[in-house]
């Protein structure tokens, strides 16, 4: 699969089901179907998340929260 997450044979974006059957959480699921992701989901998640930056830990956790539901992401 090509490193931005589309068909080699269509080009079209994959969607992966979330069916109830499956009891991984989302995150894990989509690094399962994307291998290659693991890796700069981890840089992204560290830059914006960890290093030094504008916002405190406070905030940024603040706005991941709020993202979060507002995607019906639960953890």
């Amino acid at each position: 699969m090509p490193p931005d997450g589309t068909s080699p044979s269509t080009g079209e974006y994959i969607v992966l089901p979330l069916g109830s059957d499956d009891s991984r959480p989302a995150i894990r699921r989509i690094h399962d179907a994307h291998p290659g992701m693991g890796r700069r989901f981890h840089d992204i998640f560290v830059e914006l998340m960890v290093r030094r930056g504008p916002l405190r830990a406070s905030q940024r956790e603040l706005i991941a929260a709020v993202v979060s539901s507002e995607n019906g992401c639960h953890y």
